[in-house]
């Protein structure tokens, strides 16, 4: 596979990219679709946030053209957990958001989840609380158990994605390694 980056998606390929999702939804008789996104590994800063930004306004656009305008958006927004923290950041990113045409916002924090501990889970759940104001239902992603109760108890999530033993927690540290070749890939390049 290739590894893309933020700049090589301009604003035809984006168009195609998005009109490529938007058919085959329509198609498939879908009523709802993730909007593309990445890991924002750098937070605020990365590049990825502004091309996804930009993917999901294109992407609501794509499918009222496709005759779906009964086609939901959902956002997905992947960041480090502690970095929601900062309200600075936090705020920069509802800010962003908000304009976007999505019904839900579905939040995958790394290094949260079913075995988080009290103190974390308290600063997690204010976070949310906060994160509250883009006005829109947030499913919190990878968290179960009573980790994911708690987030539902206290109201600071309309809902909570997980599988059974499987994706209690979301690490998004592999993520950030470079792709290991395969001995055909290697053998190609020489």
């Amino acid at each position: 596979g290739t590894l893309h980056l933020p700049a090589q998606f301009d604003e035809a390929r984006g168009r195609a990219f998005v009109e490529a999702i938007a058919g085959e939804a329509v198609a498939r008789g879908f009523d709802r679709v993730l909007s593309p996104s990445h890991f924002l590994a750098e937070g605020l800063l990365d590049p990825w946030f502004q091309t996804d930004i930009c993917h999901c306004a294109m992407l609501r656009d794509a499918l009222d053209r496709a005759n779906g305008k009964h086609i939901a958006i959902d956002y997905c927004l992947i960041i480090e957990e502690a970095k929601l923290r900062d309200d600075a950041v936090r705020s920069a990113i509802i800010s962003q958001l908000a304009p976007l045409p999505f019904e839900n916002l579905v939040l995958r924090a790394s290094h949260f989840g079913a075995d988080t501990a009290a103190p974390k889970l308290r600063n997690v759940i204010n976070m949310l609380d906060r994160l509250a104001a883009i006005g829109r239902p947030v499913i919190v992603d990878h968290v179960g158990g009573l980790v994911g109760r708690a987030l539902l108890a206290f109201g600071v999530a309309s809902g909570v994605a997980h599988g059974l033993d499987e994706h209690l927690r979301f690490d998004a540290t592999p993520w950030n390694r470079p792709p290991k070749e395969t001995p055909e890939e290697d053998e190609g390049r020489h």
